[in-house]
C-alpha cells in the first residue's frame, strides 16, 4: 500500500489546530458511507443523542459508542476522554502526540475514515485488530505514516467490518456544525466541523488539537465535579 498516497488528502487548515473538507466533499463522504452501511444496519450501534440548547448542538458524551473505541491508557486511567482522528490530518497526529502526555487517563480514540479519499479498509484493518492492545499498536503505526500489522487477519473479520461502518457513520455526526438541527433537502446538512475533535465527559466538545494544558486543567476541574 502506497501510505504516502493514501495520506495526501484534501484538507485545509481550520484556526491552525484542526482540518476540515469543503462541504461538499464531506457531503460526498457521507454518503459513501451510508451507501456502505445499508446492507448492514443492526442494533448493535446506537445512535448519538444529541441535545439543542442556548449553547447550541450537544453531543452527549455518554452515547458515545465507547465499546468500539481503542482505548489509551496512561497511569491509573481513571479519568477519561474521547478523540475523533482522521490520519490523514497533521492536526491529529499532533493531538495524538499531546494525549501521551496526560497522566492518568483513559482516552477512547474513534479513529476512521472520515474523508473519502483514506480508504475504509485500512481504518477497518486497525480497528478489526483482535484485541485492544493491538488495535492500539496498529493506530500508533498509522498515525506516524506506516501501515497496520496483520491487516489481512484484522480484515477477514467480516462482522467487525460491517460493525465499524456503522462506528464511522455514527461518529460522522459529531462533525456537523452545532446550530444545524434540520436536514436540507435529501440529505444532512453540511459539514462545518473538522478533526481532530475531543469529547469531555460533561458532554463539552472541543474542534481542534488543544494544547496539553487546556486538556489537562479540563479534566482536573471535572474531576473535582
Amino acid at each position: 500500500m502506497n501510505t504516502k498516497l493514501w495520506l495526501a488528502l484534501p484538507l485545509i487548515a481550520t484556526a491552525l489546530t484542526g482540518c476540515k473538507t469543503m462541504d461538499q466533499a464531506m457531503n460526498s463522504t457521507q454518503s459513501y458511507m451510508s451507501s456502505l452501511t445499508q446492507s448492514s444496519q443492526s442494533e448493535e450501534v446506537k445512535p448519538l443523542e444529541i441535545t439543542y440548547g442556548s449553547q447550541g448542538r450537544v453531543i452527549q458524551y455518554s452515547s458515545l459508542p465507547l465499546e468500539h473505541s481503542i482505548k489509551k491508557v496512561n497511569g491509573t486511567g481513571e479519568r477519561e476522554m474521547a478523540v475523533l482522528m482522521e490520519p490523514g490530518c497533521p492536526y491529529s497526529r499532533i493531538l495524538n502526540d499531546r494525549l501521551d502526555k496526560l497522566d492518568n487517563t483513559t482516552v477512547h480514540i474513534f479513529m476512521g475514515p472520515f474523508f473519502k479519499t483514506t480508504p475504509v479498509k485500512v481504518a477497518q484493518a486497525v480497528n478489526c485488530q483482535a484485541d485492544n492492545q493491538s488495535r492500539l499498536e496498529a493506530y500508533e503505526a498509522v498515525m506516524h505514516g506506516g501501515v497496520p500489522t496483520n491487516a489481512s487477519g484484522a480484515l477477514a473479520n467480516r462482522s467487525c467490518r460491517k460493525t465499524q461502518i456503522e462506528v464511522y457513520n455514527v461518529m460522522l455526526e459529531t462533525l456537523k456544525a452545532k446550530d444545524v438541527g434540520t436536514k436540507v433537502g435529501n440529505s444532512t446538512a453540511l459539514a462545518k466541523h473538522g478533526v481532530p475533535v475531543i469529547f469531555f465527559e460533561d458532554s463539552s466538545t472541543v474542534y481542534g488539537a488543544a494544547e496539553t494544558s487546556y486538556i489537562e486543567n479540563k479534566l482536573e476541574s471535572l474531576s473535582h465535579q
